[in-house]
């Protein structure tokens, strides 16, 4: 489980740093992409298109 400044700084880094969810899971060593993907959504900063981007970038990182 991971308190609400663990999770509060995760998602700051993606929206305040433009990092994608694959990256601010390899900076910080957690949580999970899903994890991260459903705090993300839970945020008021988040509008769904944000969303389709993550979803995007983090399947070409897989790719690559």
């Amino acid at each position: 489980m991971f308190s609400m400044e663990d999770r509060r700084g995760a998602v700051d880094l993606y929206f305040t740093e433009g990092m994608t969810i694959r990256k601010v899971v390899a900076e910080l060593g957690y949580p999970s992409e899903g994890a991260l993907a459903k705090w993300v959504r839970e945020d008021p900063r988040y509008t769904g298109v944000d969303w389709l981007q993550c979803i995007r970038q983090s399947d070409e990182g897989r790719m690559t």
